[in-house]
């Protein structure tokens, strides 16, 4: 275990607490890449996309600023959760949309050094795609036009490949706002969207799946096809190689990397994925030169330092076995626990059970009475239901459901202005946005989910309705709802931070 560790045995439950990475945080961040201004290398027709209230780019974004924004090279990209992945992919966007003639930019092209591009060509062309020139009739000539008014849109799409249904609709609403000043098309391209081939094709981004890419990848290759229109290729999450799905991107990226032997023609792949351990190996197979387009960032590039938990809740009980072992280590600002139970054959389940569900509550009433939120995630659809209905039980029993789950205008009127805690302002928004919410809830044929919400909490995983799935999201983002269940769809980049993440049991049946 890493140093600072310390180990506790207290209330019958084992704790074992990992202290974040980033220890000293102060020394990261003057060793850290200097953030790069916006307005110093961008136009302001590039600025646009990245909203009004982005200044400049972090230091993990102005580390690969050069490479993502400057060349062609395929690239893969390994950083934490939270630390920018995203905004690293529309810079990549950027520089696709000028290299098909979308913008026209010189300001950063000109005055750019190219020390450090030596293996790349005076067309752009880099080292893994050295042989591949543009042909005459390139969308390359063609100057401030839309791509569908082009002769020709081979390589002028941009494909965003996401790995769930739940994550493309967030990217392509993301990617739809940011995008909308250029006026370009994004359109999800899923099982869950009916979208015509000509739809398709007029769009000039598509957000799609492994698998609705892997058939389309399968049925042509020819010029004018929807595959041969692909320009550059974000592959979102490419650290799922390892899963059971990993075949099907090998299958896509073989499929990309023959495309563009067959016609000579550069397809740009980036890659976004969490930390690897054998990243170098996925750069070789993703062609990235490792020089320059390979990029590993450790957890000092995390936004919000990370501290684990470990509550392992033992079979017997423990009283006068309060222990603690103490390693020294730095101080959190995020948690994330893992419940566990230490059993056997002749374990009571129920007793376990039990003892797992208090152990959930007293960790989410923390968070709540610190005025955070809090995700416990699940193994399966049926307990994001079971676990509402166990911490309400508990909320109910100990009298403190109407006070940290489900605020109530009495308790906080009394509350003098300008006296509040961080928890009472909280409530009070909590309790502004659950009046704002009501009428859609009642409106939601989720039987679980208005009882939910009638305690303060809510559930979300894959077997709900799309629509209920996006109005459990949008409770807790504004705060209508303080607990969300759910299960590991919500795990796959959905854009809901929350202050403590609990992870309830580690039994999978399968």
């Amino acid at each position: 275990l890493p140093s600072g560790t310390k180990r506790e045995i207290l209330n019958g439950n084992e704790v074992v607490t990992i202290p974040p990475p980033n220890g000293d945080r102060a020394y990261y961040e003057k060793h850290l890449h200097p953030r790069l201004s916006l307005e110093s290398v961008m136009t302001s027709q590039e600025r646009i996309i990245f909203g009004k209230g982005t200044k400049s780019l972090n230091p993990m974004q102005s580390t690969v600023f050069e490479i993502a924004f400057k060349s062609r090279e395929n690239m893969l990209v390994c950083a934490p959760t939270g630390a920018g992945k995203t905004n690293v992919a529309l810079l990549t966007v950027l520089q696709h949309l000028r290299s098909i003639g979308i913008l026209n930019n010189t300001k950063n092209i000109s005055n750019s050094s190219t020390d450090d591009f030596d293996d790349i060509d005076d067309d752009g062309t880099y080292a893994a795609y050295a042989h591949i020139r543009k042909s005459d009739n390139s969308v390359e000539n063609t100057n401030n036009c839309s791509t569908n008014n082009n002769t020709s849109t081979d390589g002028t799409k941009i494909v965003y490949m996401a790995p769930m249904k739940a994550l493309a609709q967030e990217v392509c609403a993301k990617f739809s706002s940011a995008l909308a000043p250029l006026n370009l098309s994004v359109r999800e391209y899923t099982g869950d969207v009916k979208l015509s081939k000509a739809e398709a094709e007029q769009s000039d981004v598509l957000v799609t799946t492994p698998e609705k890419w892997d058939v389309t990848t399968r049925q042509s290759s020819t010029p004018g096809s929807l595959f041969a229109s692909c320009g550059l290729l974000i592959l979102d999450e490419v650290h799922l190689l390892a899963d059971e799905r990993g075949a099907v991107i090998e299958s896509v990226v073989a499929r990309t990397h023959r495309l563009v032997e067959g016609t000579q023609r550069n397809v740009r792949i980036v890659a976004l994925s969490a930390t690897l351990p054998n990243c170098g190996d996925v750069a070789s197979f993703l062609r990235v030169d490792k020089r320059r387009g390979l990029f590993e960032f450790g957890p000092e590039y995390r936004p919000v330092p990370l501290k684990q938990r470990f509550v392992g809740v033992l079979a017997k009980d423990t009283k006068g076995m309060n222990k603690i072992t103490d390693i020294p280590f730095g101080i959190d600002s995020m948690n994330n626990y893992n419940l566990s139970a230490n059993t056997s054959k002749k374990d009571d389940r129920f007793t376990i059970e039990k003892k797992m569900n208090e152990a959930c509550y007293n960790i989410v009433l923390e968070s709540l009475m610190n005025g955070h939120q809090c995700m416990v995630f699940v193994h399966s659809r049926k307990g994001t239901g079971e676990a509402v209905r166990s911490l309400a039980e508990i909320a109910r029993e100990k009298g403190e459901l109407g006070k940290h789950f489900v605020p109530l205008d009495d308790h906080y009127n009394d509350v003098e202005e300008g006296k509040e805690s961080i928890a009472d302002k909280c409530a009070k928004s909590c309790i502004q946005a659950r009046k704002r919410h009501q009428l859609s809830v009642s409106k939601s044929r989720n039987g679980e989910l208005r009882e939910s919400f009638d305690v303060g909490m809510g559930i979300h995983h894959a077997g709900m309705l799309r629509s209920d799935r996006k109005l459990s999201e949008t409770l807790f983002a504004s705060g209508a709802i303080r607990v969300l269940c759910c299960t590991a769809t919500l795990a796959w980049g959905i854009n809901l931070p929350a202050h403590t993440v609990i992870i309830k049991g580690t039994d999978v049946y399968s």
